[in-house]
């Protein structure tokens, strides 16, 4: 039997901000996200039979944060707000599994059976 488990976790935030004599307009932005994986393989021979097994989990929350403010109006459309935000935080949850079969025939054939399940949630 052999087993790989892997793993990693990571931050990563950016900031955009506008300075004060900007013109036409002002952007102030904050985006952040934070990541974890996680990746688990087994393996077992078995007579003919090669069984790999394995889970993996992909999930990351996003966060955003993003804002502007018009200083020359006369540089855009009379239908463009002067001020605008936006605020908004979403997960992206990725899982699946999986079983395999090599099954070794003799002779240097083999054939493989695959049986999985991938579920994505948004």
């Amino acid at each position: 039997m052999v087993a790989d488990l892997r793993g990693m976790v990571r931050d990563n935030a950016n900031d955009f901000n506008s300075n004060a004599n900007s013109t036409p307009i002002e952007v102030f932005q904050h985006n952040s996200f934070r990541e974890g994986y996680f990746k688990g393989t087994v393996t077992i021979d078995h007579g003919r039979h090669e069984w790999k097994f394995g889970v993996e989990s992909d999930n990351i929350f996003l966060h955003e944060n993003f804002a502007y403010n018009i200083t020359d109006p006369t540089q855009f459309d009379d239908s463009t707000p002067p001020t605008f935000s936006f605020l908004g935080n979403r997960p992206d949850l990725e899982q699946s599994a999986f079983v395999q079969d090599l099954i070794r025939l003799g002779n240097g054939r083999s054939t493989q059976d695959f049986a999985g399940i991938t579920i994505n949630f948004c």
